[in-house]
């Protein structure tokens, strides 16, 4: 799992996609570099604190995030994790609701986006969903626009209270009408949602990204952190804002 963008989806299967993205999640907090801790405050009066850690694998620069709500009331951390639950992960059976049109709606910078559907031949559970996404990403003057091709899975387990969501970066040739007038970026990111039996809420992200086009190297690491440790405040006000049943 890294940056070279996957021609062969056809033999993808869902039980080792989620094995492969355990054993990274399970690295980050022992194994990663601890690096920058952020602290915001929510609109609903809680605080939020985001850990950020940094690692190699396979030469490819990875950057990840834990959330830690532990001063936050049970009640309040099971209410969040039910947003993150239908939000975050979207729906797993209707793609104009899937987890990249929530995004939409808290990611500032994710302009429009296309889907189609990717069933994985061993999975038929109506908990899970799996689709090719076209994302056109702008940014303040003068970085031109983005565009993303990724395949993104989303298994949902109501038993064990758990959302994984794998973003795999892809070849633009799997995709209908590619656009060519955006800078092509690829990213490849992991994402946990957990609340356990001891109703501990843990909210976990890893990624690895190239930008692509003039933007050097050194810049999109050390600006990794912060971009990624803001996405939390912004979902969590979002998500405080919406009234909408899911």
């Amino acid at each position: 799992m890294d940056l070279t963008p996957i021609k062969d989806i056809l033999n993808l299967k869902k039980e080792a996609i989620i094995s492969e993205a355990e054993g990274i999640l399970a690295d980050i907090e022992t194994k990663w570099h601890k690096s920058k801790k952020f602290s915001y405050n929510l609109n609903d009066g809680n605080k939020v604190g985001v850990q950020t850690y940094d690692t190699h694998r396979k030469d490819v620069h990875w950057c990840a995030r834990v959330s830690s709500f532990d001063k936050i009331d049970p009640v309040t951390q099971k209410a969040y994790f039910q947003k993150l639950y239908d939000f975050l992960g979207g729906s797993t059976y209707n793609l104009s609701e899937t987890h990249s049109e929530f995004e939409k709606k808290y990611i500032h910078e994710l302009e429009s986006y296309r889907v189609w559907p990717h069933p994985l031949a061993d999975d038929q559970q109506e908990s899970s969903i799996t689709y090719l996404a076209e994302l056109i990403y702008k940014f303040p003057f003068p970085i031109q626009k983005r565009v993303f091709h990724e395949l993104i899975h989303v298994s949902k387990d109501p038993v064990r209270r758990r959302l994984i969501i794998v973003s795999y970066a892809v070849d633009p040739s799997l995709f209908k009408d590619p656009p060519t007038n955006f800078v092509p970026a690829q990213y490849t990111s992991i994402e946990s949602v957990t609340f356990d039996s001891d109703n501990n809420l843990k909210w976990q992200m890893c990624t690895c990204s190239n930008p692509g086009g003039l933007i050097p190297d050194w810049l999109s690491k050390i600006s990794m952190p912060s971009a990624i440790a803001k996405d939390v405040p912004s979902f969590l006000n979002w998500a405080h804002s919406t009234k909408t049943d899911h």
